[in-house]
């Protein structure tokens, strides 16, 4: 019940008191740095009248050892900031600097001693690479990591709420859903019946009792664990992510991790939600290109038509003219968290990633097994593929996956008799032989002999070359103008001359090879005849031409 007037002038006093102690320890004798951190620590140790700050024990166990207390910053013991602003202004910046300080000096800072010698118990128990990383300052303090490993994220909440009133408890509880579901103003107003806008007066009031530096205090440790989660994330974390790493972390107890996350993380000036993707983000990273690099992100699964590999996925984002405008401030650690995030994809246990929208689908693991077969293929054969890609409650039937083929006529074509391929491997979408035979005429824009076009057909199509024989006899499209040599029939009403357009030199070359080719089977001891060679290459020519 301490007034407003009394509440002044005890910070009035305070900061009296505290200019004056740090005047006292400027004004004190500099000591002198011998040259490793093993003598620095005995020395203080033995001077008999000006004893260390740490304890005596502590100091026996760092003997020997080359822990570079001089390279490890004094933010490595997680003191509150009043006691890092006092020995700031102490000129204090190292761990070595604040082991050699005499006792006499800070025996009534109680908290900065107990705090040194927990940490110095920690450290000397500790490998190199660990001191490394605390030389390097990488995570959270592992005092921090102490604190937490020593009480539940319920026993936490609950002492950081100790301070609110009955009926304010029971408005945090309710507003963050701290024991289950969230309701909204309109539902807490209804508890205790109060307008909507009275709720939110009293929550406002809630957060700035709780965002004073005395309750910031109780959550310290748990709010630089989610601030370090988050840039562990790239700079975004959604709902999800925060209540796994909080189970993976901490004991958590009868409370919901999700519910204390947002309420630690609102009254961090730090982090913003991001209410359109349902994700906290680092205010240091670049939140307001969110939603552009999903948008990015989603238009190259759209173009893919089935899941990539995150790494695919970035690889091909980096192609876009958006990110070659924005890569100075776009990091790849960024751009997976805003992928991590993203309300419309899935990541996979295997890392690939695809839209939600398919995962009730099966035409991207068609597509998938297609390229893994990396040819056009049988529906039988793809459906069998597909199912050794399908989770087994989405496997199904070949008259199924048949049916998708058909019907998916932009992602697949029909190259055959039930056979299909990919259209991105740029197979024309003919639909039957004739209609294979009439591109093939078309493209050629001239006659060509049967043999020739089903040379051409069959490069795209899977059938028997007696198939395409058939299927161009039956077309009226097609007119036979002699000897096996095929045109269309609305070329002709054209009045063109066709027989001169007959491509002389495409057939006389395969009916020349085919004949040199019976020639070479030919028994080699029998008697060759080079009158005879040359009367069989006159006939081929003569066979073109009658």
């Amino acid at each position: 019940n301490i007034g407003v007037k009394s509440l002044a002038e005890i910070k009035s006093k305070l900061s009296a008191y505290l200019a004056a102690y740090s005047s006292s320890i400027k004004s004190s004798e500099e000591e002198s740095k011998p040259s490793s951190e093993t003598q620095l620590v005995l020395r203080a140790k033995e001077s008999p009248s000006s004893p260390p700050l740490a304890d005596s024990k502590v100091l026996d166990g760092i003997r020997g050892k080359n822990i570079p207390l001089d390279e490890i910053s004094v933010d490595r013991l997680a003191l509150p900031e009043p006691f890092r602003d006092l020995l700031r202004r102490a000129h204090v910046e190292t761990v070595g600097e604040l082991v050699r300080q005499p006792q006499d000096k800070w025996r009534q800072q109680a908290n900065i001693v107990q705090r040194l010698n927990r940490y110095l118990t920690w450290l000397v128990k500790q490998d190199e690479p660990a001191w490394s990383d605390e030389v390097a300052g990488r995570g959270i303090s592992p005092l921090h990591r102490l604190d937490l490993a020593e009480t539940s994220l319920e026993a936490l909440s609950e002492k950081w709420l100790s301070s609110l009133k009955d009926r304010e408890k029971q408005v945090v509880r309710w507003r963050y859903g701290l024991d289950g579901e969230r309701l909204t103003l309109e539902e807490v107003g209804e508890q205790i019946g109060t307008t909507r806008e009275r709720v939110r007066q009293i929550q406002n009031r809630i957060l700035r009792t709780l965002k004073k530096p005395q309750s910031r205090a109780d959550i310290r440790p748990l709010s630089a664990l989610l601030v370090y989660l988050l840039e562990q994330a790239g700079g975004l974390l959604n709902e999800t992510q925060v209540e796994v790493a909080l189970r993976r972390e901490l004991v958590v107890g009868d409370v919901n991790p999700v519910g204390i996350a947002h309420l630690v993380f609102q009254i961090n000036d730090d982090v913003q939600w991001l209410r359109s993707v349902k994700a906290w983000g680092l205010k240091s990273y670049p939140l307001g290109e969110v939603k552009k690099v999903q948008r990015g992100l989603t238009q190259v699964l759209k173009k893919e038509h089935a899941p990539l590999s995150v790494d695919k996925v970035i690889a091909r984002f980096k192609t876009g003219r958006f990110y070659r405008s924005r890569q100075g401030i776009l990091k790849d650690s960024f751009i997976i968290a805003c992928l991590r995030v993203h309300p419309e994809i899935f990541i996979s246990g295997d890392n690939r990633c695809g839209l939600k929208r398919w995962e009730r689908r099966r035409t991207d693991e068609i597509i998938l097994a297609l390229r893994e077969i990396g040819e056009p293929a049988h529906y039988t054969v793809i459906t069998e593929k597909t199912n050794e890609l399908l989770a087994p409650e989405m496997r199904t039937s070949a008259h199924n996956i048949h049916a998708i083929l058909g019907r998916r006529t932009d992602l697949f074509v029909r190259v055959g008799h039930g056979v299909f391929g990919l259209t991105e491997w740029g197979l024309p979408d003919d639909g039957n032989l004739a209609n294979a035979a009439y591109r093939v005429l078309s493209e050629a824009g001239k006659p060509l002999h049967i043999e020739i076009i089903t040379d051409r057909v069959l490069d795209t199509w899977q059938a028997k070359r007696s198939s395409v024989h058939v299927a161009v006899d039956l077309d009226d499209r097609f007119v036979n103008i002699g000897r096996g040599v095929y045109w269309l029939r609305e070329r002709l009403a054209e009045g063109k001359k066709v027989r001169e357009e007959a491509d002389f030199g495409d057939l006389f070359g395969k009916r020349l090879e085919r004949w040199q080719a019976e020639l070479g089977l030919r028994d080699k001891s029998a008697h060759y005849d080079t009158h005879a060679e040359v009367d069989a290459i006159r006939q081929v020519g003569l066979d073109f031409l009658e």
